[in-house]
Protein backbone atom coordinates (compact mmCIF):
# COMPACT_ATOMS: atom_id res chain seq x y z
CA UNK A 1 0.00 0.00 0.00
CA UNK A 2 1.52 3.12 -1.07
CA UNK A 3 0.59 7.07 -0.09
CA UNK A 4 1.13 8.59 -3.38
CA UNK A 5 1.38 7.23 -7.15
CA UNK A 6 3.32 9.73 -9.65
CA UNK A 7 3.14 9.35 -13.03
CA UNK A 8 5.98 10.89 -14.39
CA UNK A 9 9.44 11.65 -13.68
CA UNK A 10 10.00 14.47 -16.01
CA UNK A 11 11.39 17.84 -13.72
CA UNK A 12 7.78 17.99 -11.70
CA UNK A 13 7.59 14.22 -11.05
CA UNK A 14 11.37 14.31 -9.80
CA UNK A 15 11.12 16.92 -7.29
CA UNK A 16 6.93 16.06 -6.20
CA UNK A 17 8.36 12.57 -5.35
CA UNK A 18 11.21 13.98 -3.31
CA UNK A 19 9.48 15.78 -1.31
CA UNK A 20 6.99 13.67 -0.39
CA UNK A 21 9.98 10.59 0.14
CA UNK A 22 11.26 13.02 2.60
CA UNK A 23 8.38 13.34 4.57
CA UNK A 24 8.23 9.98 4.91
CA UNK A 25 5.76 8.81 2.18
CA UNK A 26 5.63 5.95 0.58
CA UNK A 27 5.71 6.33 -3.03
CA UNK A 28 5.93 4.45 -6.32
CA UNK A 29 6.51 6.72 -9.89
CA UNK A 30 5.36 5.08 -12.69
CA UNK A 31 7.40 6.54 -15.92
CA UNK A 32 7.78 6.02 -19.46
CA UNK A 33 11.27 7.28 -20.26
CA UNK A 34 11.28 9.37 -23.48
CA UNK A 35 14.45 11.40 -24.06
CA UNK A 36 12.88 13.27 -26.23
CA UNK A 37 10.38 14.91 -23.74
CA UNK A 38 10.16 18.38 -22.41
CA UNK A 39 12.46 18.14 -19.67
CA UNK A 40 15.30 16.47 -21.76
CA UNK A 41 15.47 18.92 -23.80
CA UNK A 42 14.61 21.79 -21.81
CA UNK A 43 17.69 24.35 -21.38
CA UNK A 44 16.95 24.41 -17.82
CA UNK A 45 17.24 27.85 -17.05
CA UNK A 46 16.16 29.65 -14.11
CA UNK A 47 16.07 33.27 -13.01
CA UNK A 48 13.88 35.58 -10.79
CA UNK A 49 13.81 37.89 -14.22
CA UNK A 50 11.98 36.09 -17.57
CA UNK A 51 10.35 36.87 -20.65
CA UNK A 52 10.35 39.73 -23.74
CA UNK A 53 9.07 41.88 -20.99
CA UNK A 54 11.49 41.63 -18.38
CA UNK A 55 9.10 40.77 -15.45
CA UNK A 56 10.05 39.38 -12.31
CA UNK A 57 8.48 35.95 -11.81
CA UNK A 58 5.66 35.92 -9.19
CA UNK A 59 6.71 35.25 -5.60
CA UNK A 60 10.51 35.44 -6.82
CA UNK A 61 11.40 36.29 -3.05
CA UNK A 62 10.66 32.73 -1.86
CA UNK A 63 10.30 30.58 -5.51
CA UNK A 64 14.46 31.65 -6.47
CA UNK A 65 16.07 31.05 -2.84
CA UNK A 66 14.24 27.92 -2.82
CA UNK A 67 15.60 26.69 -5.55
CA UNK A 68 19.12 27.36 -4.70
CA UNK A 69 18.24 25.21 -1.60
CA UNK A 70 16.82 22.22 -2.54
CA UNK A 71 18.74 21.92 -6.09
CA UNK A 72 21.92 21.75 -3.90
CA UNK A 73 20.58 19.42 -1.16
CA UNK A 74 19.31 17.14 -4.38
CA UNK A 75 22.66 17.38 -5.54
CA UNK A 76 24.34 16.03 -2.37
CA UNK A 77 22.03 13.20 -1.94
CA UNK A 78 22.48 12.02 -5.59
CA UNK A 79 26.31 13.04 -5.19
CA UNK A 80 25.75 14.51 -9.08
CA UNK A 81 26.55 17.60 -9.97
CA UNK A 82 23.61 19.66 -12.07
CA UNK A 83 22.92 23.13 -10.88
CA UNK A 84 24.93 25.85 -12.00
CA UNK A 85 24.57 29.64 -10.59
CA UNK A 86 25.65 31.78 -13.84
CA UNK A 87 25.44 35.65 -14.57
CA UNK A 88 22.71 36.03 -16.88
CA UNK A 89 22.91 38.65 -19.79
CA UNK A 90 19.80 40.08 -21.35
CA UNK A 91 20.92 42.36 -24.39
CA UNK A 92 18.73 45.01 -26.15
CA UNK A 93 19.13 43.35 -29.74
CA UNK A 94 15.72 44.69 -30.16
CA UNK A 95 13.81 47.88 -29.75
CA UNK A 96 10.99 46.31 -27.28
CA UNK A 97 13.61 44.55 -25.37
CA UNK A 98 15.61 47.79 -24.52
CA UNK A 99 12.62 49.50 -23.77
CA UNK A 100 11.57 46.84 -20.95
CA UNK A 101 15.25 46.56 -19.77
CA UNK A 102 15.69 50.52 -19.22
CA UNK A 103 12.58 50.55 -17.63
CA UNK A 104 13.30 47.87 -15.12
CA UNK A 105 17.11 49.98 -14.25
CA UNK A 106 14.75 52.91 -13.50
CA UNK A 107 12.34 50.80 -11.02
CA UNK A 108 13.35 50.61 -7.03
CA UNK A 109 11.89 47.03 -7.11
CA UNK A 110 13.81 46.09 -9.34
CA UNK A 111 17.39 47.35 -8.83
CA UNK A 112 18.54 44.85 -6.34
CA UNK A 113 17.83 42.10 -9.19
CA UNK A 114 19.93 43.63 -12.05
CA UNK A 115 23.01 45.81 -12.97
CA UNK A 116 24.01 47.90 -16.33
CA UNK A 117 25.78 45.89 -18.72
CA UNK A 118 27.51 45.97 -22.05
CA UNK A 119 28.90 43.27 -24.13
CA UNK A 120 31.30 43.63 -27.03
CA UNK A 121 29.90 41.94 -30.44
CA UNK A 122 32.35 42.84 -33.11
CA UNK A 123 33.27 46.09 -33.37
CA UNK A 124 30.44 47.24 -31.69
CA UNK A 125 28.93 46.97 -27.99
CA UNK A 126 25.65 46.28 -27.29
CA UNK A 127 23.81 47.46 -23.85
CA UNK A 128 21.66 45.66 -21.27
CA UNK A 129 21.31 43.81 -17.87
CA UNK A 130 22.62 41.73 -16.06
CA UNK A 131 20.26 39.89 -14.36
CA UNK A 132 21.10 38.23 -10.24
CA UNK A 133 20.55 35.02 -8.43
CA UNK A 134 19.68 33.18 -12.23
CA UNK A 135 21.57 29.79 -14.04
CA UNK A 136 20.89 26.60 -15.42
CA UNK A 137 20.29 23.20 -14.46
CA UNK A 138 21.12 20.29 -16.23
CA UNK A 139 17.81 18.51 -16.19
CA UNK A 140 18.97 15.13 -18.10
CA UNK A 141 22.16 14.80 -15.40
CA UNK A 142 19.56 15.58 -12.51
CA UNK A 143 16.90 13.09 -13.93
CA UNK A 144 18.92 10.08 -14.63
CA UNK A 145 20.48 10.33 -11.19
CA UNK A 146 17.45 10.67 -9.83
CA UNK A 147 15.58 7.66 -11.61
CA UNK A 148 18.95 5.44 -10.58
CA UNK A 149 18.42 6.73 -6.92
CA UNK A 150 14.32 5.81 -7.02
CA UNK A 151 15.84 2.33 -8.65
CA UNK A 152 17.58 1.56 -5.59
CA UNK A 153 14.56 2.38 -3.31
CA UNK A 154 12.07 0.30 -4.83
CA UNK A 155 10.13 3.35 -5.81
CA UNK A 156 10.41 3.51 -9.43
CA UNK A 157 8.57 1.12 -12.35
CA UNK A 158 9.06 1.57 -16.05
CA UNK A 159 5.95 1.78 -17.89
CA UNK A 160 3.86 3.72 -20.16
CA UNK A 161 0.27 4.16 -18.13
CA UNK A 162 -2.45 3.02 -19.37
CA UNK A 163 -5.93 4.16 -17.74
CA UNK A 164 -8.07 1.90 -18.67
CA UNK A 165 -5.70 -0.48 -15.60
CA UNK A 166 -7.07 2.71 -12.82
CA UNK A 167 -10.13 2.45 -10.86
CA UNK A 168 -10.19 5.13 -8.28
CA UNK A 169 -12.13 4.31 -5.20
CA UNK A 170 -13.42 6.93 -2.31
CA UNK A 171 -10.44 6.99 -0.20
CA UNK A 172 -8.21 4.87 -2.26
CA UNK A 173 -6.57 3.86 -5.78
CA UNK A 174 -5.84 0.92 -7.58
CA UNK A 175 -3.61 0.83 -10.76
CA UNK A 176 -3.12 -3.02 -11.76
CA UNK A 177 -1.48 -4.80 -8.50
CA UNK A 178 -0.35 -1.30 -6.97
CA UNK A 179 -2.75 0.05 -4.20
CA UNK A 180 -2.13 3.70 -2.90
CA UNK A 181 -4.03 6.72 -1.47
CA UNK A 182 -3.71 9.13 -3.92
CA UNK A 183 -2.35 9.38 -7.59
CA UNK A 184 -0.64 12.72 -8.99
CA UNK A 185 -0.54 12.86 -13.09
CA UNK A 186 2.85 14.88 -13.36
CA UNK A 187 3.43 14.23 -17.22
CA UNK A 188 2.95 17.18 -18.55
CA UNK A 189 0.16 18.04 -21.08
CA UNK A 190 -0.30 13.92 -21.71
CA UNK A 191 -2.77 15.11 -18.41
CA UNK A 192 -5.24 16.46 -20.72
CA UNK A 193 -5.68 12.88 -21.84
CA UNK A 194 -6.94 11.36 -19.15
CA UNK A 195 -10.62 11.37 -17.94
CA UNK A 196 -9.92 13.40 -14.54
CA UNK A 197 -7.84 16.30 -16.51
CA UNK A 198 -9.28 16.83 -20.27
CA UNK A 199 -11.09 19.47 -19.31
CA UNK A 200 -7.96 21.81 -18.49
CA UNK A 201 -6.84 24.10 -20.79
CA UNK A 202 -3.45 23.20 -21.90
CA UNK A 203 -1.65 25.25 -24.87
CA UNK A 204 1.59 23.40 -25.65
CA UNK A 205 4.45 24.95 -27.61
CA UNK A 206 6.86 23.21 -29.38
CA UNK A 207 10.40 24.42 -28.81
CA UNK A 208 13.97 23.87 -31.28
CA UNK A 209 17.16 24.50 -29.75
CA UNK A 210 20.56 23.74 -31.65
CA UNK A 211 23.89 23.11 -29.70
CA UNK A 212 26.98 24.58 -30.56
CA UNK A 213 30.59 24.23 -30.55
CA UNK A 214 33.00 27.37 -30.70
CA UNK A 215 36.52 28.26 -29.64
CA UNK A 216 36.05 30.78 -27.62
CA UNK A 217 34.73 30.12 -24.36
CA UNK A 218 32.62 32.15 -21.67
CA UNK A 219 31.00 31.63 -18.36
CA UNK A 220 27.43 33.78 -18.58
CA UNK A 221 24.50 33.38 -20.50
CA UNK A 222 23.74 36.00 -22.73
CA UNK A 223 20.24 36.05 -23.99
CA UNK A 224 18.58 38.47 -26.81
CA UNK A 225 15.29 37.09 -28.49
CA UNK A 226 17.61 33.43 -28.35
CA UNK A 227 19.95 32.67 -25.53
CA UNK A 228 23.43 31.35 -25.45
CA UNK A 229 23.63 28.97 -22.47
CA UNK A 230 27.16 27.90 -22.36
CA UNK A 231 27.70 24.27 -20.90
CA UNK A 232 31.14 23.77 -21.02
CA UNK A 233 33.96 22.31 -23.26
CA UNK A 234 33.11 25.25 -25.59
CA UNK A 235 29.83 24.09 -26.00
CA UNK A 236 26.49 25.98 -25.93
CA UNK A 237 22.64 25.38 -25.98
CA UNK A 238 20.43 28.15 -28.51
CA UNK A 239 17.17 28.61 -28.07
CA UNK A 240 14.32 28.25 -28.16
CA UNK A 241 11.60 28.80 -30.92
CA UNK A 242 7.79 29.14 -29.84
CA UNK A 243 5.70 28.07 -31.90
CA UNK A 244 2.20 27.01 -31.07
CA UNK A 245 0.43 25.75 -34.15
CA UNK A 246 3.24 22.68 -34.95
CA UNK A 247 2.83 19.59 -37.49
CA UNK A 248 4.44 17.50 -36.03
CA UNK A 249 8.17 17.00 -32.82
CA UNK A 250 10.53 17.02 -34.60
CA UNK A 251 13.13 19.75 -35.99
CA UNK A 252 12.81 21.55 -38.13
CA UNK A 253 14.66 23.36 -41.07
CA UNK A 254 12.88 26.58 -40.76
CA UNK A 255 13.59 26.28 -36.85
CA UNK A 256 17.14 26.08 -37.83
CA UNK A 257 17.43 28.90 -39.50
CA UNK A 258 15.40 31.16 -37.01
CA UNK A 259 17.84 30.08 -34.26
CA UNK A 260 20.78 31.10 -36.44
CA UNK A 261 19.50 34.52 -37.46
CA UNK A 262 18.84 35.55 -34.27
CA UNK A 263 21.88 34.10 -32.62
CA UNK A 264 23.77 36.44 -35.16
CA UNK A 265 22.16 39.19 -33.15
CA UNK A 266 24.66 38.51 -30.20
CA UNK A 267 27.05 36.49 -31.22
CA UNK A 268 29.90 37.26 -33.39
CA UNK A 269 32.69 34.26 -33.40
CA UNK A 270 32.38 31.26 -35.59
CA UNK A 271 30.75 28.15 -34.58
CA UNK A 272 29.48 24.70 -35.72
CA UNK A 273 25.82 22.86 -35.24
CA UNK A 274 26.52 19.94 -33.42
CA UNK A 275 22.86 18.58 -32.84
CA UNK A 276 19.17 20.05 -33.15
CA UNK A 277 16.72 18.98 -31.00
CA UNK A 278 13.16 19.56 -30.26
CA UNK A 279 10.34 19.17 -27.64
CA UNK A 280 6.58 19.88 -26.70
CA UNK A 281 6.50 22.74 -23.58
CA UNK A 282 3.35 22.07 -21.33
CA UNK A 283 2.82 25.41 -21.53
CA UNK A 284 -1.19 26.37 -20.71
CA UNK A 285 -3.14 29.46 -21.45
CA UNK A 286 -3.16 31.82 -19.08
CA UNK A 287 0.97 31.24 -18.52
CA UNK A 288 -0.21 29.43 -15.40
CA UNK A 289 0.49 25.49 -13.90
CA UNK A 290 -1.74 23.62 -13.02
CA UNK A 291 -1.58 22.58 -9.31
CA UNK A 292 -4.30 21.09 -6.88
CA UNK A 293 -6.90 17.82 -6.83
CA UNK A 294 -9.99 17.12 -8.94
CA UNK A 295 -12.93 19.09 -7.85
CA UNK A 296 -14.64 15.37 -7.55
CA UNK A 297 -12.07 12.69 -6.79
CA UNK A 298 -10.17 14.34 -3.75
CA UNK A 299 -7.69 11.72 -4.25
CA UNK A 300 -6.85 12.26 -7.67
CA UNK A 301 -4.28 15.25 -7.94
CA UNK A 302 -2.20 17.01 -11.50
CA UNK A 303 0.58 18.98 -11.16
CA UNK A 304 1.83 20.28 -14.39
CA UNK A 305 2.22 23.05 -17.28
CA UNK A 306 5.11 25.13 -15.85
CA UNK A 307 6.06 25.55 -19.23
CA UNK A 308 9.29 27.11 -20.02
CA UNK A 309 9.81 28.72 -16.10
CA UNK A 310 9.66 24.62 -14.79
CA UNK A 311 13.46 25.01 -13.25
CA UNK A 312 12.50 28.09 -11.27
CA UNK A 313 8.93 26.85 -9.99
CA UNK A 314 8.66 23.54 -9.42
CA UNK A 315 10.98 23.50 -6.61
CA UNK A 316 8.84 25.88 -4.36
CA UNK A 317 5.28 24.68 -5.86
CA UNK A 318 6.50 21.03 -5.15
CA UNK A 319 6.92 21.59 -1.26
CA UNK A 320 3.63 23.70 -1.51
CA UNK A 321 2.10 21.13 -2.73
CA UNK A 322 3.14 17.70 -0.99
CA UNK A 323 2.35 19.93 2.33
CA UNK A 324 -1.31 20.03 1.47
Amino acid sequence: MYNYIIIGQGLAGTILSYHLLKQGKKVIVLNHYNPKCSSYIAAGIFSPITGQRVTKIANYEQVIPYAHILYKEIESLLNSQFFHVKPYIKLNVKEKIAHYTQARLADPEYQHLITPFAHKLGSKRVNGIAIKQAGYLDIPIMLNAYRAYLNDLGCYKEEQFNEDHLVVHGNSITYKDIKAERIVFCNGFNAKDNGFFNHLNFNPTKGELITIRMKKDMDSIISGNVFLLPIGNNLFHVGATYERNYQHDQPTQEGRNWLINELSLILDEPYEIIDHKAGIRPTTFGHQPFIGWHKEYDNVGVFSGFGSKGASLIPFYAKRFSDS
